[in-house]
């Protein structure tokens, strides 16, 4: 280790990013493995001390000039904020918070200047010091009620914004930030804006004018259930999207169109709309359209018509390795098996009261031989008999059963219900262990005998039959 160079030693270290005490560590062996360590653990901001160490002494005499005293003369030995690559407005308003906890006794009036003034070196520190944002989470100041600052305007910002890749926003933030940031961002990768009651202007400018954008998630709130103004900018990107992911209500979707390099499509529905405004209303313009490079697929709380997905998946489901929808359609349980044959992971989260559904999931297994996993929504119905076919037809790549349970459902499987299929599990030819995952919001309480079925659980563990048991 004494004879690695610092390339070597960051590739080392870039490996423990997200393993904190590991590089805190790393900064205690020697000075030089301390500067390249404290490079990587301060990609994001540690702890609000240390910027306040970090402010200059022009902004500390303003500081104090308006009464504001923050205990500290000593600089640190590293310059840790030309490290920072990941911004987020709550760690800065965390750092006022910190600062204000003398400052209760004034008032209202007074706080908020104070917090102006706060904010603002702060702003002229990061857009000065920060040499090269990655990435930005910027809501709008709501949680300290101050007055809006465009930080963008402060010496340094451009040379700060420039290389940014990820954003992550709200609609509501004060126009003057989505101008300015349209004037200098134009390679952002991963956007991720919740839209809320306002959509403020510039931000469809914003959106327009990225030349590579490749992650884009869409969070809509009840008030803001109309986002057809939004589509035109949305038109105008490039087709780079990989990834396309939507929360909310209503959108229009015939845009997806564009996108045929799409690798994973998520439309998360909220289940309040009905036969009058259908989120999936114009799915039939993505129906004859080839994602040839589409390989997860995933539909909750509503999915498009059934005619209208069999022939989307007629079209693209040879591409899918992973397929999430809620369905109790038989037909589509058959297409699924006809066309998704290369699927890997798949979650059907319904299962019906009619036999026939089982029959169909034979279907899949025997179409999908690499079926690795599947997910099941069980109402304490024909569940033996799913363990049974699960056991006897499923691929031999398959190793994880997932089990869902909703609110009030119970399990009617018994100890011995377990001990059958784990035996069946082991005299398969795969030999390959299985995991299995149990998803209720009653926890153990979902079995009534759940001591018993443990002992059962326990015992195949320990013969390496069980890889691992989970109820989430």
């Amino acid at each position: 280790m004494p004879q690695l160079d610092a390339d070597s030693l960051n590739e080392i270290f870039e490996y423990l990013e997200d393993d904190k005490e590991t590089l805190r560590s790393c900064l205690l062996v020697n000075r030089f493995w301390g500067e390249i360590s404290v490079r990587i653990l301060w990609k994001i901001i540690r702890n609000y001390e240390t910027i306040i160490a970090c402010l200059p002494n022009e902004s500390r005499e303003v500081l104090y000039k308006n009464g504001i005293n923050i205990l500290t003369t000593k600089f640190p030995i590293y310059n840790y904020i030309t490290y920072i690559k990941n911004l987020s407005i709550y760690t800065i308003d965390e750092i006022i918070k910190n600062i204000l906890k003398n400052y209760q006794t004034v008032t209202p009036q007074s706080l908020n200047y104070i917090k102006f003034i706060i904010l603002q070196e702060l702003y002229k520190l990061f857009m000065k010091r920060i040499s090269c944002l990655k990435k930005l989470h910027f809501y709008s100041y709501r949680i300290i009620d101050i007055p809006n600052i465009t930080f963008i305007l402060y010496p340094g910002a451009i040379n700060c914004l420039k290389d940014l890749t990820e954003l992550s926003c709200r609609s509501d933030i004060y126009p003057e930030f989505f101008y300015q940031l349209s004037q200098i961002c134009h390679n952002i990768q991963h956007l991720d804006i919740t839209f809320k009651e306002i959509i403020s202007n510039g931000l469809s400018d914003l959106i327009s004018v990225q030349k590579n954008l490749k992650y884009l998630d869409i969070m809509q709130y009840y008030e803001c259930r109309d986002l057809t103004n939004i589509i035109p900018s949305l038109k105008k990107l490039p087709n780079t999207l990989i990834k396309f992911e939507l929360y909310g209500y209503i959108i229009p979707l015939s845009f997806i169109t564009k996108f045929t390099n799409l690798q994973e499509l998520v439309l998360l529905y909220s289940c309040d709309f009905d036969e009058s405004n259908d989120p999936f209303e114009d799915f039939n313009e993505l129906q004859h359209v080839t994602f040839s490079q589409l390989q997860i697929l995933r539909f909750e709380d509503a999915s498009p018509k059934t005619d209208l997905l069999i022939k989307f998946l007629e079209n693209n489901g040879k591409f899918l390795k992973e397929f999430y929808v809620e369905s109790d359609n038989n037909l589509l349980n058959l297409a699924i098996a006809k066309y998704c044959f290369n699927l890997k992971i798949f979650s059907i989260l319904i299962l019906s009261y009619e036999n026939y559904e089982l029959e169909s999931l034979k279907e899949i297994f025997n179409n999908c031989q690499n079926l690795e996993s599947i997910k099941v929504k069980c109402e304490g119905e024909y569940e033996k008999e799913l363990l049974d076919i699960i056991s006897e037809y499923s691929p031999n790549n398959f190793s994880e059963l997932g089990l869902y349970y909703s609110y009030d459902a119970k399990s009617k499987l018994l100890p011995d219900a377990f001990e059958t299929f784990f035996v069946n599990w082991k005299n398969r030819t795969s030999l390959k262990s299985i995991s299995l995952i149990i998803d209720s919001y009653s926890g153990k309480n979902i079995f009534d005998n759940y001591e018993e079925i443990m002992k059962v659980i326990e015992k195949f563990i320990k013969l390496g039959v069980i890889k691992k048991f989970i109820i989430d």
